[in-house]
């Protein structure tokens, strides 16, 4: 992480400010209105679905768990573990969503920073972070991989295409973006937050890490296409 710590940062910080206490509170309120959509239910149903693979109770941390609007989809789960960067979201994940369950912990801090024994849990979801707020690479899914157990299962989702308003500062920045390194570079990508990926790249991405690699794809009405990505048993030597 030591040579991305500077631009690592400056994602966490951009998530940090995004939300106020007012916008984290209007956030919760459209998760409570969203909990019978389509693309909520979609999502919620593959968590409950993986819950139930194991024969056990499952241990399950949510990376970028926002107000905890997953919380209650998981089944049969011993205990869980909320991260998000921000303290207002947090704040709201403290009623989660439907209730959510009772055995929750939340640590203010972001995928890229925070640290777990290895072998910590057995599923770990990531919905709307990666592709969005940061970039889905090696250290993403190794840190992860990490994390599960030897039939742990990651469920994430990343941005394959999303439509975007093209400005003047927009455009300045794409053209001055090839020019520059290090810190520069750094601060433009996360200003941009251009972080999409081909299914092509997860699923050689995933394999590096992972003994099964599922993806599927989803479209938005605002035609933005996410990947719906399960991947299962982390490889031996990769973590």
């Amino acid at each position: 992480m030591s040579g991305n710590r500077r631009f690592y940062s400056k994602l966490r910080q951009s998530a940090e400010s995004n939300y106020t206490p007012t916008s984290a509170a209007e956030y919760r309120a459209s998760d409570d209105t969203a909990r019978d959509s389509d693309t909520h239910a979609g999502k919620c149903r593959i968590i409950r679905d993986l819950s139930r693979r194991f024969t056990r109770s499952v241990e399950m941390v949510d990376l970028g768990c926002g107000t905890g609007r997953y919380f209650h989809c998981v089944e049969n789960v011993k205990s869980l573990v909320g991260v998000d960067p921000s303290e207002h979201m947090l704040h709201q994940a403290r009623k989660p969503v439907m209730g959510g369950n009772r055995n929750i912990r939340l640590i203010r801090s972001t995928l890229h920073e925070i640290v777990f024994l290895p072998q910590s849990f057995d599923l770990a979801v990531c919905v709307g972070v990666l592709g969005l707020w940061c970039p889905l690479d090696e250290y993403v899914l190794g840190r992860v991989a990490c994390m599960l157990r030897r039939d742990g299962v990651f469920f994430f989702t990343a941005i394959e295409y999303e439509p975007i308003e093209v400005t003047f500062k927009r455009r300045l920045a794409v053209a001055v973006r090839p020019l520059l390194f290090s810190a520069p570079r750094r601060y433009v990508d996360a200003r941009l937050r251009e972080f999409t990926v081909s299914e092509e790249r997860v699923r050689a991405l995933g394999e590096d890490y992972f003994e099964q690699v599922t993806i599927t794809k989803w479209r938005s009405p605002t035609k933005r296409v996410d990947l719906h990505c399960v991947m299962a048993q982390p490889r031996q030597g990769k973590t």
